[in-house]
């Protein structure tokens, strides 16, 4: 008897059966800027090439630009992801759950 009501406390503490679907968008809208963020702060540490870069070196240039933008991308995504799990004080599961959920009933994003 007590394990089944000490299974249900938990289920319904991680699925945080108190959210209401506007807290939802807002989580949705803040996970997307904190995305628009983290891409527009790795774009600016690792800038494209220079406008008089030599053309036989861009093939490289990029080839590394690319692949230290994108982990700088995902490092920042994961920082920014944690604030947004600890400031609405929910698990990844339910922001992943928001994030499909605002993509399938197209909720309003941020303006790029």
């Amino acid at each position: 008897m007590f394990r089944g009501i000490l299974i249900l406390v938990v289920t319904l503490l991680s699925v945080n059966i108190f959210a209401k679907p506007l807290d939802r968008q807002k989580v949705f809208y803040d996970l997307a800027v904190s995305e628009d963020k983290a891409r527009k702060e790795a774009e600016k540490k690792f800038p494209d090439a220079p406008k008089y870069y030599p053309p036989e070196k861009l093939d490289e240039y990029y080839s590394t630009l690319m692949d230290d933008r994108l982990k700088e991308n995902d490092r920042l995504n994961e920082v920014y992801k944690r604030k947004l799990l600890k400031k609405y004080k929910i698990n990844l599961k339910t922001l992943e759950s928001i994030r499909f959920e605002g993509l399938n009933k197209n909720w309003p994003l941020p303006p790029l």
